[in-house]
């Protein structure tokens, strides 16, 4: 998984490309994502590493689709991408999901799904005990870069905003919209640092925080949704997180890992509807058990 290794990388390391000359303009074929109207699909070649050319060159794909009223001018373009990071905007489970939510606003603006290097259609990383959770994840970083050799440091967001900068002219586009999903949010922010006349709008959709490389807002955040989604529910009672924080206590003490408890509240936001509902039911139903649960240890 690319995830791992690009955050273990650093996902703002500097990139020098101010001179970097516009590729060609990209060859485009039609392309079946799985939707019910096509896209078409297309590459760039970018440096591997920008401050190493000797590594060469690795793709770039993505697929635009025009906007639906063809009777009218577009109104602009809305470059989307997946997060992860990892995963791939071509994906037909993302397109379709992405193509719902903007529904409308697609019927005057074209959008064009951006693989990021790694990822997708663009000359996706593949280490198999990194993807399948075979070893450590420490170790299998370290084995996925042995196998990537000096190209491991392109992985970057820094590259990848360079990647989407050359991308955007390219393909002829002065000003986009961009949309970022999860970590496509971290890296909209690291585009718009770098390339903020590009813009015309950033949309940040389950952003993280560009400022917090530890994601120590991910508690507080997570704590607060539990609230809200026990507010909301009409079988939901009493305070949800003073349940969680007295299952979280007896584990401690039992010394048993709270680490999945603790992942699921993190993630429960990105997960299915009522998971946080679910997470409260589980702590309610394991309450009454607690004394013997201690006792047992």
């Amino acid at each position: 998984m690319v995830a791992a290794l690009a955050l273990a990388l650093g996902l703002l390391s500097g990139v020098a490309s101010a001179s970097e000359p516009t590729p060609p303009r990209p060859q485009l074929r039609s392309c079946d994502l799985g939707m019910p109207r096509p896209f078409r699909c297309g590459h760039i070649m970018v440096p591997a590493l920008r401050g190493d050319p000797s590594l060469g060159k690795t793709k770039v794909a993505f697929a635009i689709r025009s906007h639906r009223d063809t009777s009218k001018p577009s109104l602009g373009t809305i470059v989307a991408m997946d997060g992860g990071p990892g995963y791939a905007a071509t994906a037909k489970p993302y397109a379709a999901s992405l193509i719902a939510a903007l529904g409308p606003v697609l019927r005057r603006r074209d959008l064009v799904l951006y693989d990021m290097r790694g990822t997708g259609r663009s000359d996706p990383i593949d280490c198999p005990a990194l993807q399948a959770g075979l070893i450590q994840e420490s170790i299998a970083i370290g084995e996925c870069a042995n196998q990537l050799g000096p190209n491991y440091a392109g992985y970057t967001s820094a590259e990848g905003a360079e990647d989407l900068n050359l991308l955007r002219r390219a393909l002829g586009l002065r000003k986009i919209f961009f949309y970022g999903d999860s970590y496509g949010t971290f890296f909209g922010q690291a585009y718009a640092v770098r390339h903020p006349d590009s813009l015309r709008g950033l949309i940040l959709d389950s952003a993280y925080p560009g400022n917090d490389p530890y994601y120590r807002t991910l508690l507080p955040a997570g704590l607060e949704g539990l609230r809200i989604a026990c507010g909301d529910a009409p079988t939901c009672s009493g305070d949800p997180v003073a349940r969680l924080t007295r299952v979280v206590d007896a584990f401690h003490r039992s010394r048993r890992s709270t680490e999945p408890l603790i992942s699921f509240l993190l993630e429960a936001g990105t997960l299915a509807p009522r998971s946080y509902l679910s997470l409260d039911e589980g702590d309610r139903r394991f309450l009454p058990s607690l004394l013997s649960f201690s006792a047992a240890k």
